[in-house]
């Protein structure tokens, strides 16, 4: 190799090494002298190249003495190479962490030369990350609720004490393994669904399932699965936490049951006040007015028909026959008649008249059979008792709502009975809800009429179809008697 060549040689290597973006320095084996660096490394340590020059690698180092860093050298020397991590004082006087990667040059001159790159910001980065998950799990190990963390295929790759408590297994049983696979915790198709969905689009779910546990009984659990994205914002996993409420669901359907049963005991109280009310009182009333009437009746003189007396006896009369309206109408409010002797269709029809009368409010009832209305007579069917009532107490608080709060003009029934279900729909032309409503805790009306429903087993929604006008739709489980008297009267 001519003189020129070697010169060309010499300058290309110099042209890399100062243009690395890795810090570069050549030291002697012998002492540890720094002989060669380049402006990365000067920039990485804060010195000048002059400086760096005059100094031994020694008085960088921060990880290994002057000794342990000359036996290093030497084993370097012995191996040909090494890559390892350490740690230079900056000028500054701050630590900064490199990862180096150092060769034996192999000549008579005795050197090694390195290539250095600054990993201070990726050790913060793996120690906050660590101290992360350090605070993920102390607080999982003390959660009272069940938590798994999965990877972006769905495998677990964490659960925690919580868990093999409730389901009675080993956290090595069901890591690394996925919903899917056959497992210990057999977790429904509703879970895996789940799950799958926040996987691919990140969305968020919430869901109640049912929950096996060791005794063997199902039980119920609330469940939320969230996705856990990477520094780059992209979904890498995802994480379960998911809470035992079967003692919370049972509490529910035991107030529900007393709830129930309280309404049951109020409209049987309604019914036995309204009859008493109208065998009793109504008896008397009426009575009183037939005496009054055969008083007025006697043949006076003209004379006396003019007196104060003839003119009390006429008020009392008036009095009188208030009375027994106002009686009358409270016995209908508490329990109607024609809700006991015409069946659920006329007491209807009936409350959708007087609705009409009292607030101008245009109100009709369909049957949706009233095309076959000849041969269907559904519609005439008594349903069991607690239907009965139930659903017209919907019917009256819904048209109650549309009188205090719609400004509709015209409301439309529709009541479908069906062989295994009623069905009732009530819908106005008024403002309706606005989106994303929830009923405060004082709109007793909406509340009540979903726990009627819920008490029977039943299905009921509350929707503005169009934007405009609201619409309840009502379904409800008939009971066995209920379906044998499909068809004719009971």
């Amino acid at each position: 190799m001519t003189e020129k060549e070697i010169s060309q040689h010499l300058f290309e290597y110099q042209k890399i090494i100062q243009t690395s973006l890795d810090g570069f320095w050549v030291v002697s084996v012998d002492d540890a002298r720094i002989l060669e660096v380049n402006e990365a490394f000067c920039r990485m340590v804060g010195y000048s190249r002059a400086e760096l020059l005059s100094m031994s690698i020694s008085d960088l180092e921060a990880v290994e003495s002057p000794e342990e860093l000359a036996i290093h050298l030497k084993k370097v020397a012995e191996s040909g190479y090494d890559r390892f991590e350490t740690r230079h004082r900056h000028k500054l006087g701050h630590l900064i962490d490199l990862e180096v990667s150092v060769s034996y040059s192999g000549l008579d001159s005795r050197t090694h030369f390195a290539f250095a790159r600054d990993i201070t910001e990726h050790k913060r980065a793996e120690e906050a990350l660590r101290a992360s998950e350090r605070q993920f799990r102390a607080l999982a190990e003390n959660f009272p609720d069940t938590l798994i963390r999965y990877d972006r295929e769905g495998h677990r790759t964490y659960v925690n004490p919580a868990l093999e408590r409730i389901f009675a297994v080993a956290g090595k049983q069901v890591i690394g393994v996925s919903p899917r696979d056959v497992n210990p915790l057999g977790l429904p198709e509703i879970y895996q669904h789940a799950l799958r969905h926040t996987l691919a689009t990140g969305e968020s779910c919430e869901f109640e399932m049912q929950l096996p546990q060791r005794s063997g009984i199902v039980g119920t659990g609330f469940v939320k699965i969230a996705a856990e994205r990477g520094a780059d914002g992209q979904i890498s996993g995802a994480i379960s936490i998911g809470r035992d409420i079967t003692k919370l669901k049972q509490a529910e359907q035991q107030l529900r049951e007393l709830a129930a049963h309280l309404q049951s005991v109020r409209e049987e109280e309604k019914t036995r006040l309204a009859r008493e009310i109208h065998d009793d009182l109504g008896s008397t009333l009426a009575a009183l007015k037939l005496r009054l009437s055969h008083l007025m009746d006697f043949e006076l003189p003209d004379n006396m028909k003019e007196t104060t007396l003839f003119t009390r006896l006429e008020s009392m009369s008036q009095i009188l026959e208030s009375a027994i309206a106002s009686t009358r109408r409270i016995v209908t409010d508490m329990r109607p008649d024609v809700l006991d002797n015409l069946g659920l269709f006329a007491a209807l029809k009936w409350q959708a008249e007087r609705f009409n009368q009292h607030t101008g409010i245009a109100c009709r009832i369909v049957c949706a059979n009233d095309d076959n209305c000849a041969d269907c007579k559904r519609c005439e069917f008594h349903l069991d008792e607690t239907l009965s009532i139930n659903l017209f107490r919907i019917f009256q608080e819904a048209l109650s709502n549309v009188a205090r709060h719609s400004g509709a003009s015209s409301v439309k029934a529709e009541y479908r009975p069906a062989v295994d279900h009623v069905f009732l729909l009530i819908s106005d032309d008024g403002c309706g809800l606005p989106d994303g409503h929830v009923p405060a805790s004082t709109s007793f009306g909406i509340r009540g009429m979903r726990e009627r429903v819920v008490q029977l087993g039943g299905q009921i929604k509350f929707d503005s179809p169009g934007g405009s006008g609201l619409c309840v739709t009502v379904i409800l489980p008939l009971t066995s008697v209920d379906t044998a008297n499909v068809g004719g009267r009971a």
